[in-house]
């Protein structure tokens, strides 16, 4: 969509976002998977002028409330308001190895 390596060639950073899996109107899941992003970290180390790419990924989360999706779009919560949300509803998080 852009030409990084000329962007790379005339700035002194780009900023690459890597996140879009999921978001608050689609269905429910990771953000930003691991195998998402490993491909978006070794497509942006192949680009000219690498040290000048900043690579960032999303740190929230989203409540999706029943199921999700358009008719049901869910909240982008800070990690603060998740730890909150944890307590209220008295449950423990879980490691998603795959995501």
């Amino acid at each position: 969509m852009y030409d990084d390596a000329a962007l790379s060639a005339v700035s002194d950073y780009v900023f690459v976002l890597d996140w879009g899996l999921h978001w608050t109107s689609s269905a429910p899941g990771s953000i930003d998977e691991y195998a998402w992003f490993k491909k978006v970290a070794e497509y942006t180390a192949t680009m000219p002028n690498r040290s000048r790419f900043v690579l960032g990924m999303p740190l929230y989360g989203v409540d999706w409330p029943n199921g999700g999706g358009p008719v049901n779009p869910g909240t982008p919560l800070e990690f603060a308001q998740i730890s909150s949300l944890e307590s209220q509803l008295g449950v423990t998080p879980e490691w998603e190895a795959t995501a």
